[in-house]
């Protein structure tokens, strides 16, 4: 599927190198959610007995995160300051110091302010005193209480505790009666009287168990900052621990939230998020296609366990054959030295037969030289005969006169 580019929006007051840099932080996100969708599919194929194909889980970073990720900051240290500022005027007005310095001085001004000190410190003893509920309350599960605001609501038990005059704290412990009964079916009711118990007696355990309720009724901002002025002391039961983690979490996303809104990217945003839709029905379309395989690779499986058991057979046979080829190893070694023997003896042989050549040769040549030798003699012998029967017939002829004189002197 084809995917159209994603189009960043540089603002005024942006430089080219910051537009750059958004776009290589841009690229890589693609590529990281590219390589998340490989990642994706080749568990499908791998996976044998997929029937499903998962649902797809987008997570699309913002544009220009670091301006983002500022504003919100932002808002949390403004939030901070709010919920900081609302404490301090609480802790101050309700802290009983505070209450006796201010009665103190304001006796000073006049006669019938001293004359009132005793009546006023009276009152303040009353209204910061650790008492037990009354049972015009309905004792410490406070039942009248609830039974009040069943039948009146808010005003009524108003009523019920401007009559039975007890000390803040007591009506504190009330109105938190009241939130713990709508925490299940009414969390923004809840969060609302769990403020107001807490502006009746701002103590620590109030402002944490505000903040839990501020959290389940959806002001999370809020929510935060009166998590993050808790004094150090605070302690957290492990199911607090993991709430408290989860607030922090979705305060900061809803405080990416409306930071995007502010800086105005919720449009480009949500391009970008359309844009990771189709991918994601791309990468659906090609999970189908992975299951589809996935079953081919099952039968491919299937195939090649077969091939390995006729290889177990062959293996099987291959190992006889192994140990007959050994013993025809064995019967080519022995006759391999035969043959090294036999070629040593046609090596000496080769070199009789050498020498018995060179013999023969000499002996032909010194024939060769006896028979050359021969005729010359032949010829010599020959020469010396004809010179010899040349001779002769000389010496006849120079004999025959001699003779016939001889012969001529005895006749006579």
């Amino acid at each position: 599927m084809a995917i159209s580019p994603v189009q960043v929006d540089q603002p005024g007051d942006v430089s080219a190198d910051g537009c750059v840099q958004a776009l290589q932080d841009e690229n890589q996100l693609l590529l990281s959610q590219l390589h998340i969708v490989q990642a994706e599919l080749e568990r499908l194929y791998y996976q044998e007995q997929a029937q499903t194909v998962p649902s797809t889980i987008i997570h699309i970073a913002p544009v220009h995160n670091v301006l983002v990720e500022k504003q919100a900051e932002i808002l949390r240290c403004e939030a901070l300051i709010k919920a900081q500022g609302e404490v301090h005027v609480l802790q101050t007005h309700y802290a009983l110091a505070s209450q006796l310095g201010e009665i103190l001085i304001q006796g000073t001004h006049s006669v019938g302010s001293m004359l009132s000190l005793p009546t006023r410190l009276l009152k303040v003893w009353k209204q910061n005193r650790h008492e037990i509920p009354p049972k015009a309350l309905g004792g410490k599960q406070f039942g009248k209480v609830l039974d009040a605001f069943k039948e009146g609501g808010e005003e009524a038990v108003e009523a019920l505790l401007a009559r039975s005059s007890v000390s803040t704290a007591i009506q504190a412990s009330a109105w938190t009666a009241v939130a713990r009964g709508q925490m299940q079916t009414h969390a923004t009711v809840a969060a609302k009287f769990a403020h107001r118990a807490f502006s009746l007696e701002p103590r620590s355990f109030r402002q944490k168990w505000l903040a839990f309720r501020l959290h389940e009724a959806g002001e999370l901002v809020q929510a935060e900052a009166l998590a993050a002025l808790l004094p150090s002391g605070v302690s957290f039961s492990e199911s607090e621990g993991r709430q408290l983690a989860r607030l922090k979490d979705e305060a900061k996303q809803e405080r990416l939230s409306q930071a995007r809104k502010i800086l105005g990217h919720t449009d480009h945003e949500s391009r970008l998020r359309q844009q990771w839709r189709d991918l994601a029905a791309s990468r659906d379309q090609l999970a189908v296609q992975g299951v589809l395989q996935a079953k081919q690779l099952m039968v491919a499986q299937q195939t090649v366990n077969k091939l390995q058991q006729e290889k177990a057979a062959m293996d099987l046979s291959g190992l006889e054959t192994r140990q007959a080829l050994v013993r025809a190893q064995a019967l080519v070694s022995s006759l391999q030295k035969e043959a090294e023997e036999q070629k040593s003896l046609a090596k000496q042989w080769f070199e009789q037969c050498t020498t018995l050549q060179y013999g023969v040769a000499e002996l032909t040549q010194a024939r060769n030289e006896q028979a050359n030798l021969a005729s010359e003699r032949l010829v010599e012998r020959e020469a010396l005969r004809k010179e010899l029967s040349e001779l002769a017939v000389k010496q006849s002829m120079h004999a025959t006169p001699k003779s016939r004189k001889r012969s001529h002197g005895r006749k006579r």
